[in-house]
């Protein structure tokens, strides 16, 4: 969190000194829905492992946001991730697996805003991770095995936003678009896992390459609240007031 907070401090203080209007204050409620791909490029080369593209995912959080005149705003947001990804193995058997993970996530946006309510948004995201766990089906077996000592406990993404506002009112925004982020550092922590090939048991392919980067793409939904402005009053000073 600590991260968060100075990363935000710092863009903070560096778009104030765009800030010759009013800065709006506002706070939101976000979900998102769409598909994960946890990217092993060796095992995506594999003849003997099939990839699902589309494993459904999603996420849930809230936003606290400036918005720093008209177009341009930096926001803090906070919520939880469910990753999933499934794929076929043909191995010494026939096997469907879905590997699901469960994140803590926070981070920072910067947010570019046009008068048609077209937006882009685009910041790191820290992510925690709570759960990992491998299912797997098929050839007479059926179990789920937690994996989260094979994951990094933390890891960091780069994530965005695109879309529309459907709805603009003094009050109240509606967003609708497409948000994803991407992990480009890997995030096996023990040497020599490969996901989705090796458990040394079913199937154990022959390249060694423990880097694997999961990768999100969601339909996403915003319902955002301006609360208050600061700017210059009728009486020429700079008060903070409320929305109404």
């Amino acid at each position: 969190m600590k991260k968060t907070i100075f990363t935000l401090a710092i863009v903070f203080l560096s778009l104030s000194n765009f800030a010759q209007s009013t800065t709006w204050f506002s706070i939101s409620a976000r979900g998102g829905f769409g598909t994960a791909m946890f990217i092993n490029v060796p095992s995506l080369e594999d003849s003997n492992i099939d990839y699902g593209y589309f494993s459904p995912s999603y996420n849930y959080g809230g936003r606290f946001g400036f918005m720093f005149g008209d177009y341009v705003g930096v926001s803090g947001i906070v919520g939880m991730s469910t990753l999933s990804q499934n794929y076929d193995i043909h191995g010494t058997s026939e096997i469907h697996r879905l590997l699901k993970t469960n994140t803590f996530d926070y981070g920072v946006l910067i947010n570019l805003e046009t008068p048609t309510g077209f937006y882009f948004e685009i910041g790191p995201k820290f992510s925690n991770l709570n759960s990992a766990n491998l299912t797997t089906t098929g050839d007479n077996l059926n179990s789920t095995v937690d994996i989260k000592s094979k994951f990094s406990p933390e890891f960091t993404n780069l994530m965005f936003g695109i879309g529309m506002k459907v709805m603009m009112t003094k009050l109240f925004e509606i967003k609708v678009g497409l948000s994803g982020a991407y992990n480009f550092g890997g995030i096996v922590s023990e040497s020599g896992y490969i996901i989705p090939a090796a458990d040394k048991v079913i199937y154990t392919p022959t390249y060694i390459d423990q880097k694997t980067n999961p990768a999100q793409l969601m339909f996403s939904v915003e319902f955002t609240y301006i609360f208050g402005r600061f700017g210059k009053a009728s009486c020429g000073k700079y008060r903070f007031l409320l929305n109404n």
